[in-house]
């Protein structure tokens, strides 16, 4: 407490009572339940310095600095690979640097430093990895080339060294005098020079099976990587760019065959909300189990694309309108009914989520744009029904008037 106003109360007290411990007068109830307010008064804590708050809230601010320089710094760390999903992260990392204000809470900040170890650590390790896998690759296309310029030069050598001394044989077959010995030169020099051309002809071949082998080796390479680049690196769904390619691939073969496809749009109900408290590491987790969920009710020709951050769409070439209905149906209930055990702040969590999804079917004359207009609007009708279920494109149809 303030000393000068302890020294207010003080004298106020004492001058009303004019009680002490070593007072003469008979203590009368009025007094002494005023000397009991007294030490209770006396018994509360000082008031906080207001120089040593200031002096506390201007360590905060530059504690805040500080992290902020630190991310920066973390952030210049990163390759600048698509494959391994930098931009997305570089984006969340600047999200996470507006959070950092005088306003954060204690408990705030320790989620956010639990997302952040663990999210930067993953993708550096990913980014080293990565590194390591293309610097070996580069080092063995750099063998490869060597070995083969240095096998071609070599065999070539070889070849015209003995070019060379056959050419030094016929000069000195043409000195000689005696036709039989002339002719029998000539035919044993005509044999040596076919075995060396044959000899050079199994060599270049077995080169050439060699070659060939090891470009359908990098050919297949070259497949995987382009599949990699088309999938989520996080998630493991493919990206919206596939996404969108595969889409308008269905479009044009619906319209040259007459072969409608169904197309579903799905989303975590309750994602911000697990982002505002947990953080996106646990985000990714809950993306990822709707991600295999989806996977029960698809089959191997369907494909299933990250359209939006917590937004997926399935395409479905094969399905009936009416089993891609019920299969949905299906997967809202059982996502709905799961609980997902998962560990935060060393505490652990009991997680339930809902999804909303928007269905539609391809109609002659659509365009990418046009059906996926028509599953967006099914997606938000579920939504603002009450989230929690499946609407069609046949619910939006009774709602135009």
């Amino acid at each position: 407490m303030n000393n000068k106003i302890a020294l207010k109360i003080k004298v106020f007290f004492w001058g009303r009572i004019e009680l002490s411990p070593h007072s003469s007068k008979p203590a009368t109830r009025k007094n002494m339940k005023l000397w009991g307010r007294w030490q209770l008064i006396k018994a509360l804590p000082e008031m906080p310095d207001p120089s040593r708050f200031q002096e506390l809230l201007g360590m905060r601010l530059k504690l805040l600095d500080l992290s902020r320089v630190l991310l920066a710094l973390i952030k210049k760390s990163f390759c600048d690979i698509e494959e391994l999903g930098t931009e997305k992260l570089l984006s969340q990392l600047d999200e996470v640097s507006d959070r950092f204000n005088p306003q954060l809470k204690a408990l705030q900040a320790e989620r956010i430093k639990t997302g952040l170890f663990e999210v930067v650590g993953k993708h550096l390790q990913k980014q080293k990895a990565y590194l390591n896998r293309k610097e070996a690759e580069l080092k063995e296309s750099i063998r490869l080339l060597s070995d083969g310029l240095a096998t071609l030069l070599g065999e070539n050598e070889a070849y015209h060294v003995r070019i060379l001394l056959l050419g030094d044989r016929l000069v000195d077959i043409s000195r000689l005098d005696d036709i039989r010995q002339l002719k029998k030169s000539l035919q044993a020099e005509v044999v040596q020079l076919k075995n060396s051309v044959f000899e050079k002809r199994d060599q270049e071949a077995e080169r050439l099976s060699q070659y060939t082998a090891q470009i359908k080796h990098l050919e297949s390479q070259l497949q995987q990587a382009v599949q990699d680049a088309q999938k989520d690196a996080i998630i493991g769904t493919y990206n919206r760019s596939a996404w969108q390619r595969h889409l308008s691939t269905c479009v044009d073969y619906a319209a040259a065959h007459r072969h409608p496809f169904n197309l579903a749009f799905l989303r975590v109900d309750e994602f911000p909300m697990i982002l505002e408290n947990f953080g996106s590491n646990i985000g990714n987790r809950v993306l990822v189990a709707l991600y295999k969920a989806c996977e029960q009710v698809s089959r191997p020709t369907d494909f299933i694309g990250r359209y939006a951050e917590e937004t997926f769409s399935i395409i479905f070439p094969a399905d009936t309108f009416r089993t891609v209905r019920k299969n949905l149906d299906r997967l809202v209930r059982e996502i709905a009914a799961t609980q997902y055990q998962f560990t935060f702040a060393e505490q652990t969590f009991n997680l339930r989520f809902t999804v909303s999804v928007g269905l539609c079917r391809y109609h002659a004359g659509d365009t990418r744009e046009s059906i996926s207009n028509r599953g967006l609007a099914a997606l938000q009708l579920a939504e603002e029904q009450g989230k929690n279920r499946c609407c069609t494109e046949k619910a939006l149809k009774k709602l135009i008037p």
